[in-house]
């Protein structure tokens, strides 16, 4: 079984696993994560085939698509009706014809979605083409980063897995790198909860490898294990490697990555009570960026670190000085030429701005178009968090047509990637446009839907919050 084909199904167990789990106590997220499930079954059938899929599909679009396609082998009838059924119940809960929701609603979705499994899992797994030699290496490797420059982030992930595949056995340290981009851009495609269980393999290797090389990924289980919600183990895990390369020699072919993880480990640490381990992570970051000649990643990172320290973009300690570091960063990305650095230095510019209040709609289109930018990296996760903290701009806005547009791409992507506790977030804003637009049905539906999610994947922190928020939400209903 290849790389994607692996992600993939780990992601379907995940939609299958959550679409089970809330069957009976809330089917309408349910009858959403059976369809899900399906999405990605149709995206693992169509690489089976090495059929690109077509991006911003619809769960009808997928279906269509797949089953009009002559390079893939037709899709038996009786389980297209499934499919089309499972389809059939999305639309209705996703666009709220039905509200009174009761678990036997979700049983023949969930009865379809069962059907369809049985016969993805029948079909016949994909071999790995094997090619050997250095040579081979260096052009995959070339051709994966290429792909990963324009969004395509499953061909890259290919690319890199055939890089690996051409010096297994003969030269571990770049067998390993591959492996490590392999899992980068499929972090970014699938979502943590897909490429978890491939990167605590990896960390079996880490530990034995060491140094920058096992730092990195290290790292990357970290982010991964962030976006399912266990941030006190991913904290763990990172703090213990980067003693790996305390006394490694050879930093300077993974220095970009080094300085991600450090800089990873300043924004884990921002805490009143944790700030001096921040500065002790944020020293040994200056100190990399002056033994390596000060180049411009290692201080775009040192930047960020810095303005984490001091609240992060969104409650910066004094404004000034983060914008002239953001401004700084902005620099940095454009000499680099750096698409990614370049979103990412104007989501901070946004997001510090308009920590003074609601920011002008000039600004907010600033953040939109960092997210639009991410968006076509195939950086899921990262649109998805910044379109939700727009459209909660926008409902301070009253402009609950744009706040709803984009919390419909948000919702999108953190059911594809299973990221519930992303979830609980934007169904919260969801169910403040309803409150506000007087629906107080659809509005206490997405507040039930935040409040479970949030009560299972969330911290007692966040729990506390929400439980707050929709609270004061609920109040305000009952009072009109």
């Amino acid at each position: 079984m290849d790389i994607i084909h692996d992600a993939r199904s780990r992601n379907i167990d995940a939609h299958v696993e959550r679409a089970k789990e809330f069957a009976e106590k809330n089917p309408d997220y349910a009858i959403n994560k059976a369809g899900n499930a399906i999405e990605s079954v149709l995206c693992a059938y169509l690489n089976l085939h090495d059929v690109d899929i077509p991006k911003k599909s619809s769960l009808g679009d997928l279906i269509k698509f797949s089953n009009d396609c002559k390079d893939v082998q037709q899709i038996p009838k009786l389980i297209l009706i499934h499919m089309h059924s499972v389809r059939e119940y999305r639309n209705i809960s996703s666009h709220g014809y039905q509200t009174d929701w009761e678990a036997a609603d979700a049983v023949p979705a969930i009865g379809a979605m069962k059907q369809i499994l049985k016969w993805f899992n029948t079909l016949p797994q994909k071999e790995v083409d094997k090619e050997l030699g250095l040579d081979v290496w260096t052009k995959a490797m070339g051709h994966g980063n290429e792909f990963r420059k324009f969004g395509r982030l499953e061909a890259a992930a290919k690319e890199f897995e055939k890089a690996e595949m051409a010096v297994k056995g003969s030269d571990v340290n770049n067998a390993a790198l591959a492996r490590i981009r392999a899992l980068e851009v499929i972090l970014d495609a699938n979502g943590g909860r897909a490429v978890l269980p491939l990167t605590e393999k990896a960390l079996e290797s880490a530990i034995t490898l060491r140094g920058a090389l096992g730092f990195h990924i290290t790292n990357i289980h970290a982010y991964a294990l962030e976006q399912v919600g266990e941030r006190a183990k991913a904290k763990t895990h990172l703090r213990n490697a980067i003693k790996w390369i305390e006394n490694e020699e050879n930093l300077e072919y993974l220095l970009p990555e080094v300085a991600d993880g450090i800089c990873h480990l300043v924004s884990m640490h921002t805490n009143q009570e944790e700030k001096n381990e921040a500065e002790q992570y944020l020293t040994q970051l200056k100190n990399l960026e002056v033994q390596f000649g000060y180049p411009l990643n290692i201080t775009f990172k040192r930047l960020q670190s810095e303005i984490r320290i001091e609240g992060g973009p969104e409650e910066p300690t004094e404004l000034l000085p983060c914008l002239e570091r953001i401004e700084s960063m902005m620099q940095i990305a454009i000499s680099l030429n750096s698409e990614y650095l370049k979103a990412l230095s104007s989501e901070w510019d946004y997001l510090a701005q308009s920590s003074r209040g609601i920011g002008e709609q000039k600004l907010i289109k600033q953040g939109r178009d960092a997210y639009a930018i991410l968006e076509e990296l195939g950086m899921k996760t990262e649109a998805a968090f910044g379109y939700n903290n727009l459209a909660f701009d926008m409902i301070l806005l009253e402009d609950y047509n744009q706040a709803t547009n984009l919390l419909a791409t948000a919702w999108e992507y953190a059911s594809q990637l299973d990221n519930p506790n992303l979830s609980a977030y934007i169904a919260l804003n969801k169910g403040r446009i309803f409150s506000r637009k007087g629906n107080s049905k659809q509005a206490e539906r997405q507040f039930k839907i935040a409040e479970q999610l949030i009560e299972k994947y969330g911290d007692q922190n966040e729990q506390n919050i929400f439980n707050s928020d929709i609270k004061d939400e609920l109040s305000t209903i009952a009072s009109e």
